[in-house]
């Protein structure tokens, strides 16, 4: 559960963040502000928003719409990159940084949790295995296309239940 926590802190700290440099920068002088400067009081004001937004949706379990993340694909299209990069780039800083971390100390991109059964993240790719299936748990950028094998998402925030309906995957019918 520290894991759900701590995603969630990190939308509110980047929000946070982004609204103290915002009020640092003096905004009440933005009527007299050059081009540049009300370009980065814009910029923090509108990361401050959209991040509070998402922590807001976080907890609510259902911030995977907004981001267009395709269900059936686990892809999320360029508009979404480029509309939401005050979310996804310091995700993918992020990420990328556990990443490096991790292959520092040893901890694997995936582990065999069961005969047959792997468990891993963004980074399973990198063991190069044909897998029999993905669940994509990712809200912002999809791991899929990397990996080899079908493709199944799961709409739902990292650390958050998967409910069966807001899942692409679809019991298979019972034996008679």
């Amino acid at each position: 559960m520290g894991a759900v926590h701590g995603v969630y802190a990190k939308y509110v700290g980047l929000s946070v963040g982004s609204l103290g440099t915002f009020l640092c920068l003096k905004p009440e002088e933005v009527a007299h502000a050059e081009l540049p400067l009300l370009c980065v009081l814009v910029s923090l004001l509108y990361a401050s928003c959209l991040n509070a937004v998402i922590a807001a949706l976080f907890r609510l379990e259902s911030c995977m719409g907004i981001l267009g993340k395709d269900e059936s694909t686990g892809a999320v299209p360029a508009w979404s990159y480029v509309l939401f990069a005050p979310f996804h780039l310091p995700t993918f800083l992020y990420t990328a940084a556990s990443r490096q971390r991790d292959a520092v100390t040893g901890v694997s991109v995936a582990d065999e949790v069961a005969a047959g059964w792997w468990l891993g993240g963004r980074y399973a790719s990198e063991l190069r295995r044909q897998w029999s299936g993905i669940i994509d748990r990712a809200t912002s950028r999809s791991g899929v296309p990397a990996a080899r094998g079908p493709a199944r998402t799961c709409s739902c925030a990292a650390g958050t239940a998967c409910r069966p309906r807001r899942s692409s995957w679809r019991r298979p019918p019972r034996s008679p």
